[in-house]
């Protein structure tokens, strides 16, 4: 057994499961913590609200049409699928994709702002 065979049989596989308990612990730890003090929950899931109220505008403001990646067959770019259920794959994906950079460009726009403002009022202070 080579060194290159213990990283991809034993190491790798073991790095994904620390990974999946590390944003297990992420995840889970601040919602029981949070259990405690069910206040503090208002804020993010306000924020989860506005962020999922903005990616349902990009997803729908997004027409996913146009979708041309140099195949003339989209039944190749999706193998298991008809050229139909292909074009209909690809207008999901970039309609998908549209509202992730929608969410995307908001969220940069509002965090440049911010910083903006949080130094212009350090400066009359």
């Amino acid at each position: 057994m080579g060194l290159q065979s213990f990283f991809s049989d034993y190491a790798l596989y073991g790095s994904f499961i620390l990974l999946l308990i590390c944003v297990a612990g992420v995840v889970i730890f601040p919602i029981i913590q949070s259990l405690s003090n069910p206040r503090m929950l208002i804020k993010p899931l306000i924020g989860l609200v506005l962020v999922g109220l903005l990616y349902f505008i990009g997803y729908q403001i997004n027409a996913g049409v146009g979708v041309s990646n140099g195949f003339t067959n989209l039944a190749d770019a999706f193998p298991t699928m008809t050229q139909t259920e292909a074009e209909v794959a690809a207008a999901n994906v970039t309609r998908n994709v549209g509202a992730a950079f929608f969410v995307t460009y908001i969220l940069g726009g509002v965090a440049i702002v911010g910083i903006f403002f949080t130094e212009l009022a350090k400066y009359f202070r």
